[in-house]
């Protein structure tokens, strides 16, 4: 028997209704993993860092480029040399914060837990999108507000966490665009990586793999509108940039005159598979360089780059052998959770490593699984391994070490979400797996 007009109406009515009730549940979960992101961002900055302490290593360095735009002096060192050692991207920020709050570390430290616990937050819609199971993109959320390494790099004052969260939204966006094509999602996460690459230009060794992301998602002609709105948004960004570098040093730098020494550090006679640093004890070919990885004074930033690259060049070319032997120690220091390299974890507390060791495995172990439980679906995924082959590739040329993984910690938490979910799917009991998270 058909049913009557009065239940067919009623069934009109409900749908909407259940929707809403999902979409209400939704939010408050999304509104609970944000509050806990900045609950123990909060609470570490606070107990363990303090929130006015004086920035340290690379954020010495992005706090004085910060006050020196804030002062009209533009990107100036401390001895009032111009730069292009560092891109503009996080200085500005930095600069836009202390203008409207006032130039304190504590604001500084206050983005940063904002920024990390919306980034958790963006994980819910990225592993949606990508996966097509909510309870990954709840579980990659959950572990995006823990992780430890993401909060410890929250009491820093460096570019990794804006970089993060404007690498993780521009996923976001694309991987809707990939399902959903859309008119204005492609010149926006174009934009937002447009920023990225003055925030953080290693996004420069993830924009291949993105740009084969779309060919092998989309159709020809979207994924060309995509790779063309992605290099208009970056030229938006790069060619003022570089005009102002030919302006200031007679030639023509697109992004950083950074390339050499980070090449240096991870390629010479005493490298290991971090990131030496130009010392008496280190550098070994002519006067030690006056101004520490910005090279000598003397010679220029540009000039000093090349100075870098041209040794470290030569030696790899005279030592084929010992450079690849080194390109293992790198991805080992770059998987590695307590590589912090040089002076990068002055607030870290003392762990043994063998009490890191066995839970790092466990997670690597279950982002391994979800990548292997969810092999046929690698062309959807491809935006996440973007990201793991771009941190990879540029360890290999250049050094690891942990603070360098940050760039593919969503990909990871994303990835053991979906190996946990399956297990859990598997092997939990009945009863246990009702009361989890929802599925659909």
């Amino acid at each position: 028997m058909p049913p009557s007009n009065e239940s067919a109406s009623a069934q009109t009515v409900a749908a909407p209704r259940a929707w809403l009730r999902r979409e209400q549940r939704t939010l408050l979960l999304l509104l609970g993993i944000l509050l806990l992101g900045l609950f123990v961002r909060g609470i570490y900055v606070g107990a363990i860092v303090k929130f006015n302490s004086a920035p340290s290593y690379d954020g010495i360095f992005f706090n004085q480029l910060a006050l020196s735009l804030l002062q009209g002096n533009g990107m100036t060192t401390a001895d009032n040399l111009p730069t292009a050692f560092r891109t503009p991207g996080y200085p500005f920020f930095l600069a836009s914060l202390y203008a409207l709050f006032g130039p304190s570390a504590t604001v500084a430290r206050g983005a940063n837990i904002v920024l990390g616990a919306l980034t958790a937050v963006l994980l819910f819609p990225l592993g949606v999108e990508l996966f097509r199971r909510r309870r990954i993109g709840w579980l990659g959320a959950l572990f995006g507000a823990l992780y430890p390494i993401l909060i410890y790099i929250t009491g820093e004052i460096y570019s990794e966490i804006l970089a993060i969260f404007l690498a993780t939204l521009a996923l976001v966006l694309y991987a809707a665009e990939l399902r959903r094509p859309s008119r204005w999602r492609p010149p926006l996460a174009g934009l937002i990586l447009g920023i990225e690459l003055m925030v953080r230009p290693n996004i420069v060794f993830a924009l291949p793999f993105i740009v084969l992301w779309f060919f092998l998602c989309a159709t020809r002609s979207h994924a060309l509108q995509l790779a063309a709105w992605l290099a208009v948004m970056l030229a938006l960004f790069s060619v003022p940039w570089s005009i102002r570098n030919y302006a200031v040093f007679g030639e023509f730098i697109p992004l950083t005159t950074q390339a050499g020494v980070k090449i240096w550090q991870g390629n010479n006679a005493l490298a290991d598979g971090s990131g030496l640093e130009p010392t008496p004890e280190t550098w070994r070919d002519g006067p030690v360089p006056d101004r520490f990885f910005m090279g000598w004074k003397a010679l220029g930033e540009p000039e000093s780059s090349r100075r870098f690259m041209n040794v470290a060049v030569t030696w790899m070319q005279t030592h084929p052998v010992e450079t690849a032997m080194l390109v293992p120690q790198k991805i080992l220091r770059l998987w590695s959770p307590m590589s912090f390299t040089t002076r990068s974890s002055r607030q870290l507390p003392p762990i043994p490593f063998e009490i890191l060791l066995m839970p790092w495995l466990i997670f690597l172990g279950t982002a391994l699984w979800g990548m292997i439980v969810y092999r046929r679906q690698w062309r959807r995924l491809f935006g996440l391994y973007a990201l793991l082959l771009a941190v990879n590739l540029e360890a290999a040329l250049t050094f690891g070490g942990t603070r360098y993984a940050l760039p593919m910690t969503p990909a990871l938490l994303l990835l053991s979400a979906a190996g946990i979910d399956w297990l859990w799917e598997r092997m939990a009991p009945q009863r246990w797996r009702r009361a989890a998270l929802p599925t659909a």
